[in-house]
Formats: structure tokens, sequence, C-alpha cells
């Protein structure tokens, strides 16, 4: 299921705040932790334990807008579409959901923060003892309501003259509500209907106009991003990226104040998008009074599906087959008529203006 993505503008961006973050919480470390001078205070539990709580959030941060950027994993999915060599999880495939789940989302981020958080806590001299032993990092994570927490059991065996320090339980409320982020995702998934294909109309209902919407079939891609108010009881902002007639990535944006930078959570879908079909154009006419006048609605449909034409203009006949149109005009005013082709899922309609001579 791997597949290659066309670049994007947003994607390129949400990398590259990936990385702005990463370098900002390694340079934050440096000035907190250099804050904490205990060099010659008595050497407590609880002064280990606040070094090293913070160093938990220093790495946990940019470990969960990793998580978020990838859509719900940092190592390995089986399941990804690559953006730019950026691999995003799917979260449906083929019309069946393939999403992360929460459980594996907490072990990916309990993972990265066991290989990450001796790079903080192991390059101080902080605490100027004679001696000091490191276990095994070993991390919990659990997305909890507006908070990430993350509990590490890490023995540090400490000596500092002939007096000895033992501590290894740690805990950390990483202000992020990713679980109010998972939920946007799961009203998303859910309103695609991964049972049906995603229509023209499911896209217009987010702000994307036909011809746009039309791009996205073939083997034509949109060349910007598309923003849409997405019909779901969250406020994130929602980006549509589409990539393929099949393919596109959809990105889940919340602002944070404590950390400065927008989160971004992708999750890729693979599905059809049902073509709409397309009227062929219908020149105006010049009619007689009380004279029948016949034509033909003339209708082509990429995917093959079967076309019905009609009007919702009473005393006009429209075959729904065949697209034979009759109408006969009663008076000497000219009548403008919309007719539409529609396939069960989407219509394409044109207006005909009818001159009476």
């Amino acid at each position: 299921m791997n597949k290659k993505g066309q670049v994007t503008v947003f994607i390129i961006i949400g990398i590259l705040i990936l990385g702005v973050i990463s370098f900002y919480y390694l340079m934050k470390d440096d000035v907190d932790i250099d804050q904490l001078d205990i060099s010659n205070t008595i050497l407590t539990k609880g002064i280990v334990e606040e070094y090293v709580e913070r160093c938990i959030e220093d790495v946990s941060v940019p470990g969960i807008y990793l998580l978020a950027n990838r859509g719900g994993f940092i190592y390995d999915y089986s399941d990804i579409f690559l953006v730019i060599n950026n691999p995003v999880a799917y979260h449906i495939y083929d019309g069946i959901d393939t999403s992360p789940n929460v459980e594996f989302m907490e072990s990916e981020l309990g993972k990265f923060v066991e290989d990450t958080i001796s790079l903080c806590v192991k390059r101080s001299d902080l605490f100027a003892v004679n001696d000091i032993v490191y276990g095994e990092p070993k991390a919990s994570v659990n997305f909890e309501y507006k908070n990430v927490r993350v509990d590490l059991n890490y023995p540090i065996s400490l000596e500092r003259d002939n007096s000895n320090l033992l501590v290894e339980e740690y805990s950390f409320k990483v202000p992020i509500n990713i679980l109010k982020i998972l939920g946007a995702a799961d009203e998303i998934k859910t309103s695609i209907k991964v049972d049906e294909l995603i229509s023209q109309e499911y896209l217009s209902g987010f702000g994307i106009e036909d011809e746009q919407a039309e791009d996205l079939l073939g083997d034509g891609s949109l060349s910007q991003e598309l923003s849409f108010e997405l019909l779901t009881s969250f406020d994130e902002k929602i980006i549509l990226n589409p990539y393929s007639g099949t393919d596109y990535v959809i990105s889940i944006i919340s602002e944070y104040d404590e950390y400065e930078v927008p989160l971004i959570f992708n999750l890729a879908i693979n599905k059809k998008v049902n073509s709409a079909p397309r009227l062929e154009f219908i020149p105006d006419h010049v009619v007689g009074i009380n004279e029948p006048f016949t034509f033909y609605l003339n209708a082509t449909d990429y995917d093959g599906d079967m076309i019905n034409y009609y009007t919702e203009e009473r005393n006009v006949f429209v075959n729904p087959i065949t697209g034979m149109v009759s109408y006969t005009a009663r008076t000497s005013e000219e009548k403008t008529i919309e007719f539409c082709a529609y396939d069960q899922r989407d219509k394409h309609c044109r207006e005909v203006t009818f001159i009476p001579q």
C-alpha cells in the first residue's frame, strides 16, 4: 500500500515546524537546566525529580509533534502514504478503516521517550556528584483529558560526599489535548462514510468548488491546499491536500500557546472520489410559440456510471434515460430552464434560455 505523493507546500511547512520545535526544545532545555544551580545544595529526591521531569517534557513534546505529523506513529506502520519521503499513516485505505489505535500511539510515544530521555538527562553535570549510575528507562504514556501523561521509571543512583540517593519514578503531564484532535479525526472518518465513494457534493460541502473537485478525478491533482469548514463539533482548522483521484492527506491543526507553534495531525485517505457526469454544452434555442421543440441532452461519466437526466421545471418533459427534451413555449416571454445529469451521487447542470418568436 506504500505510495509516494506529490509535493505540497503545506506538508513542507509541517515538516519545517517539526524541525523548529525540536530545535526549540533542545535549546530551551539548556536554558532551563542551567537555571537549576544545585551543585552546592543538598541533593534531594525532589531536585532530581524536577530535573528529570523537565527532560521528560523536553523530549515528549517533539515526540508528540512527530507522532501527529505522521498520523499516529513514530517508528513504523504497515499502511503509509509517502509525502516528500515523510510517511503518513493511512486512516482509510480502500474503504477500510486502517487507523492506528490509541494504545498503539501511546506505545510509540513511550518508546520515543525511552530512546531519547538519556540524551537530555546524561548530558548534564548539574548534580556535581562523585558517582552516578543510570538504569534502563521504561515509559508509560496515557492520553488524558487535555493532557498527555508520561510516567517514567528510570533508576538513577547518585553518590555525593559519601551520601547515596536513588530516584526511580517520575511523571509529567504535557498540556496537549491529543484526544480532542483524535476526536476530530474520528468525526472526519465518519463523515467520509468508509463504505461509500466520496462525492463531489461531499467535497463541495467543505468549500471545494465543483471545478476544483473535478481536478481530483482522473490523473489530475490540485496544485494548492484547500481549506474547508468540516461538519464537526471541533474547532480545529482542517486542510485537505489532494494528490490523485484516490489519495489525499487531511491535516488537523491545533494551536497551543504553551509551545508557540501549531500541532499538525495528518491522516492519509485512500478512497475513490466519484466523478460527476458532465453535460455537454447546450446552446440557447429560438422556438416557435405553441410549437413543440425537441432536442437531446448528452453527458459523459468518467466512472462509467449510469446517467439520468431531469429538470425541476414543470411542463417540460425530459426522458431520464435518453435525455430527450420536449418544450413548448406558450407566451412570447423568454424562459431560462436548468437541466441536469445525475449518476446517483453527483449531478452536473446547465441553464438553457428559450427565445420565442
